[in-house]
């Protein structure tokens, strides 16, 4: 009982001695509240200032004009940075928010600053938030404003930025091009570079970068994308989301975050796609080259307008799940380390490279030719009806290969596998002769024991000489394999 006594007494003044110490946890926050900058302990609590209209330099005073500038550099931490044209703004200025609120240990404590500086024609802004350890608010902006005059009914203004290089830096804050709020026109820099490492990049409604010549975009954990429609797909109205330029290069860059887009665009420019373990989504692409780095990360794609490359990814790429629904041009893919990527392509119409890897690869139509060589995994490939010209290379280790041939076909196909399966699919309308040879002993053709035919057949095995009374196309397919090899008849593939 005595033992007993004395633990609910421990308790007690244990709980009380807890209780004390969080009231004076809340004593000291309310007056630090009511002193903002004052240290108690280790803690300062600090306050915005409000909201900053600039017009001049802070170092020379010089008027911002934006006729007389060439690229504008932003640095900051967690502001959000828009680059806008509104009726409100009657002279070029630099808009600056600071409404951040919270606490910060006395060690990291730091003021809120900022300077607007010019350096022949470029200007650099560059803003010191405050860095807490507990948020009431982190509201901070940027917001770069060119003047929106009117007279008589007549718009005269600085122009739409297109003189302009924009460099932007920020690392929780978002970067906007193009607002959305009521009374906002379109902006048209001539190129955008913009860094954030968990913020989001939009390029809005109001953003005209058709003329736009270059575009590098990164986010580490963010969104890269719209967040309202700003392009036209069949329509005369702004119904997708689009990054869509005439003629240059756009970079999107992410690690873990998204890039989602119904379109993207860059005339005869090259897209390239950055990507670690992030989501690309994006309903079209049109560019004469789209090159992919990646690591692994999913990628589903509508339609490619010109030829998509994974090659450069070759020494880091490991398992990539890639979907594309069309290419209309070519498609390569290469590894140096046996990555295993899952691909499939419902249509190509161009060529498809693949080497030196293991995994999935399926495509599902392919009207080009084929050189394949993986190590591990398996290969799909069917290939279209009334198709002609040179020779499909398919080769693997120990992958296994099947081939679909939809309909007549005009080529060679040549297949070579050490330990993978090879199985034909076909139609009734395929025509080819089709020899099977030892891969150890490529003087000796494979025994029948190897071969199974599901076609409908009678005849020799190997060669199997299919003949159609209604064409003259006929294939030529040569296999090598230690495997087995299989034909099947199918009313569709």
């Amino acid at each position: 009982m005595a033992q007993g006594g004395i633990r609910k007494g421990f308790f007690f003044y244990f709980g009380l001695f807890v209780l004390l110490l969080i009231a004076i946890f809340l004593i000291i926050l309310v007056v630090l509240l009511f002193n903002p900058g004052k240290t108690i302990l280790w803690m300062q609590y600090f306050t915005g200032d409000g909201t900053h209209q600039i017009t001049k330099t802070t170092d020379t005073e010089t008027d911002i004009d934006f006729n007389n500038l060439t690229r504008i550099e932003i640095d900051c931490s967690m502001a959000d940075v828009t680059i806008q044209r509104h009726e409100n703004i009657k002279k070029d200025c630099i808009q600056i928010v600071n409404n951040a609120k919270g606490f910060a240990t006395s060690a990291q404590a730091r003021d809120f600053s900022y300077s607007v500086t010019q350096q022949g024609s470029v200007l650099t802004i560059s803003v010191v938030e405050p860095v807490g350890f507990l948020y009431m608010s982190s509201e901070v902006s940027i917001t770069v404003n060119i003047a929106w005059i009117e007279q008589n009914q007549v718009v005269t203004t600085s122009g739409d930025y297109s003189n302009i290089d924009f460099e932007i830096s920020t690392t929780s804050g978002d970067v906007i091009i193009g607002s959305t709020s009521p009374g906002s026109h379109t902006v048209a820099p001539k190129s955008i570079t913009a860094e954030t490492t968990s913020g989001n990049i939009y390029v809005n409604s109001n953003s005209q970068i058709a003329n736009t010549n270059n575009i590098s975009f990164t986010t580490d954990n963010g969104l890269i994308s719209a967040n309202s429609n700003n392009v036209s797909i069949n329509s005369t109205d702004k119904n997708a989301k689009g990054l869509v330029i005439n003629s240059g290069n756009i970079k999107l860059r992410t690690n873990k975050g998204e890039i989602n887009y119904d379109l993207v665009q860059t005339g005869n420019g090259t897209l390239t796609i950055e990507n670690d373990r992030g989501s690309i989504v994006i309903g079209t692409i049109s560019a004469q080259n789209t090159s992919i780095n990646c690591y692994e990360g999913n990628y589903k794609i509508g339609t490619i307008k010109g030829n998509i490359s994974f090659t450069a990814s070759e020494d880091k790429i490991a398992s990539p799940n890639v979907r594309i629904s069309e290419i209309i041009g070519d498609f390569s893919m290469s590894s140096k380390n046996d990555a295993s990527p899952d691909v499939i392509i419902d249509k190509l119409t161009g060529y498809a490279n693949v080497n030196g890897i293991s995994g999935y690869v399926e495509i599902k139509e392919l009207s080009g030719f084929a050189n394949i060589d993986m190590n591990d995994g398996s290969m799909v490939i069917n290939f279209a009806d009334q198709r002609n010209g040179a020779t499909d290379t398919l080769t693997s280790q120990y992958a296994d290969i099947t081939v679909g041939m939809k309909g007549e076909l005009n080529h060679n196909i040549n297949i070579t596998t050490t330990e993978g399966k090879v199985t034909f699919n076909v139609t009734n309308k395929a025509t080819f002769i089709s020899t099977a040879y030892q891969k150890d002993n490529e003087s000796e053709k494979l025994g029948d024991d190897k071969i199974a035919v599901n076609i409908g057949y009678e005849g020799t095995k190997n060669p199997l000489n299919i003949q159609s009374s209604t064409s003259n196309a006929k294939s030529t397919i040569v296999i090598k394999t230690n495997g087995n090899v299989e034909y099947n008849l199918k009313d569709a593939i």
